[in-house]
C-alpha cells in the first residue's frame, strides 16, 4: 500500500459518496426478524459474512465485505438485542489519466435495536443510527482519527464513514486477511464505543444455528482487492 497519494479531502469524500450511492450495500436486518429475542441471544456474534467485487460496465471499481452481527449491548441498552449489518469497501475512484486514481474506503454501519410488542412473539427492529464509526485491529490500531467525512444510510437507519486508503487502513487491511476485524462505532456524540469483532471465517448460519465456517470470504476480499489495487 506504499502507492497512497493523499487527494484533497473534498475530492474524496465527494467520490466516496457518489460512489456509495451507486452500489446498494446491506442494509437490513433481513430475515432474523424471524427469530426470537432468546434464540437471537443465544446466537451472539458474526451470523455472516460475504466478499463481492463490485464493477462498472464490466471493469473492476471496488471489492466489498458485506457482515451480519448479533450484540448484546449492555452499555446503552441493559443487555438490549441488536443487528449489526453494513460493509467495509475499498473504493476504486478515478481522476484525471490514470496517474490520479486512488483508492477509498468506505465503511457502512447500520443498527437496528430488536424490541418485543405484547402479544407479538417476533422481534421488531427500531432504526439506531450510529454517531461515529471506524475499524480497529484485534491489536488495537484503527482508522479513526483518518475519517474524511460520513452521511446517512438510504435507507435510514445507519451511517457510512469515509477514509482514505493509507497506513492506519493498511494495518486493518492485513488483519482483515487474517479473519478478524472490529467495526467499532457510538450512539451518541461523546458516547463510549462499542466494538463488534467481525469473525471473516462465517459466512453463515446453518438451519440448526450452527456457524458455518469457511476461508471464502477472505479468500475472495483478498483476490479482489489485490487485484484493485493493481489498478492504481
Amino acid at each position: 500500500m506504499s502507492t497512497y497519494r493523499r487527494p484533497p479531502r473534498v475530492t474524496l469524500m465527494v467520490a466516496l459518496t457518489l460512489l456509495l450511492g451507486v452500489f446498494p450495500l446491506v442494509s437490513r436486518a433481513q430475515d432474523l426478524g424471524q427469530l426470537s429475542l432468546d434464540y437471537m441471544r443465544s446466537l451472539e456474534g458474526t451470523v455472516s459474512t460475504t466478499a463481492q467485487r463490485l464493477t462498472v460496465a464490466g471493469q473492476l471499481r471496488g471489492c466489498t465485505v458485506e457482515y451480519r452481527s448479533i450484540i448484546v449491548d449492555q452499555r446503552y441498552r441493559r443487555g438490549g438485542i441488536s443487528v449489526v449489518v453494513g460493509s467495509i469497501t475499498m473504493l476504486l475512484i478515478e481522476g484525471q489519466g490514470q496517474a490520479q486514481r486512488q483508492i477509498g474506503i468506505g465503511l457502512k454501519v447500520v443498527v437496528k435495536d430488536a424490541t418485543v410488542r405484547r402479544g407479538d412473539p417476533n422481534p421488531q427492529f427500531v432504526d439506531s443510527r450510529p454517531h461515529f464509526a471506524y475499524l480497529e485491529t484485534p491489536s488495537g490500531h484503527n482508522n479513526a482519527s483518518s475519517s474524511v467525512g460520513s452521511g446517512d444510510t438510504d435507507p435510514p437507519g445507519g451511517i457510512y464513514m469515509m477514509f482514505p486508503l493509507d497506513e492506519s487502513f493498511a494495518e486493518v487491511y492485513r488483519a482483515m486477511l487474517q479473519g478478524t476485524i472490529i467495526v467499532a462505532f457510538n450512539r451518541t456524540k461523546g458516547g463510549v464505543d462499542l466494538k463488534v469483532p467481525i469473525d471473516l471465517r462465517v459466512v453463515d448460519l446453518s438451519e440448526t444455528g450452527q456457524r458455518v465456517r469457511s476461508q471464502q470470504t477472505i479468500e475472495k476480499f483478498a483476490e479482489c482487492s489485490k487485484a484493485l489495487i493493481d489498478r492504481i
